[in-house]
């Protein structure tokens, strides 16, 4: 099972590009839903979650 990575943000607008090659994928930027309060990338699964509630 993979786990998936989380990070925590002040940003509404960010970037996700995977880990290091060859693990990467291409670069996408997302924003965080206000009412969720966070956005998984569509690549990867990681989950950017916004630090202001």
């Amino acid at each position: 099972m993979q786990l998936i990575e989380i990070e925590k943000t002040n940003s509404t607008s960010v970037s996700c590009k995977g880990k290091e090659s060859p693990y990467d994928h291409p670069k996408v930027y997302l924003e965080i839903n206000p009412e969720l309060g966070r956005v998984a990338c569509p690549y990867c699964g990681k989950t950017f979650v916004s630090q202001h509630g």
